[in-house]
């Protein structure tokens, strides 16, 4: 909450000064780009406010209200810099805690398309969306590309083998492979339930 305080003062001193004379206190072009980056920070703020837990994620059925704001927040900064990865990834991110699993898938790959540096992380996410939705063979081949760009990803390592551990006959075995390599990479695995999981 004190960093949404400052960042509501950034924000004001940004506006008050795209509204004194030009090049008075700021120069535009550095205001907007400011804005974008005040916008962003607030958006990944607000949903650090919207859980029930220190370690938990955003609860965005308990805190719809700072979700939309969040939401709000991704949707000014990529409408400031539509080609910043960032923004569409964060953006999904809301969606994906909302329950709009297409808008979320839709919005990973545009942020891939924009080169995002988090790629593997993306690709386990729509591994986790496709799976949601029943296509298995999509998740397979996300959760793969995630692993091919990063060999030791413990997530993607993790949803690969819930996929493979739910199928059956030899499949069964290499997804319990898997699951033990991803908790060999990541003990906290250990207590998680199988599951999906989402960056």
């Amino acid at each position: 909450s004190g960093a949404l305080d400052h960042y509501a003062l950034a924000d004001a001193a940004v506006r008050a000064s795209e509204a004194a004379a030009d090049g008075v206190v700021m120069e535009d072009a550095l205001a907007g780009r400011l804005r974008q980056y005040i916008d962003n920070n607030r958006g990944i703020a607000l949903l650090m406010t919207a859980r029930t837990e220190t370690d938990a994620p955003p609860d965005c059925a308990a805190y719809a209200g700072i979700c939309r704001q969040a939401a709000d927040a991704f949707a000014a900064a990529m409408a400031a810099d539509p080609m910043n990865p960032v923004y569409p990834m964060n953006a999904a991110w809301v969606a994906r805690l909302t329950g709009d699993e297409a808008r979320a898938t839709a919005l990973l790959q545009e942020a891939l398309g924009e080169g995002i540096p988090l790629q593997s992380a993306a690709h386990n996410d729509m591994g986790v969306l496709a799976a949601r939705r029943g296509d298995m063979a999509e998740a397979r081949s996300q959760f793969r590309r995630a692993i091919e760009l990063e060999p030791d990803y413990d997530l993607a390592i993790w949803n690969l083998g819930v996929l493979e551990a739910r199928q059956a006959g030899p499949l069964v075995v290499a997804g319990q492979a898997l699951i033990g390599r991803a908790t060999e990479l990541n003990p906290d695995l250990l207590t998680r339930e199988l599951a999906f999981q989402t960056d």
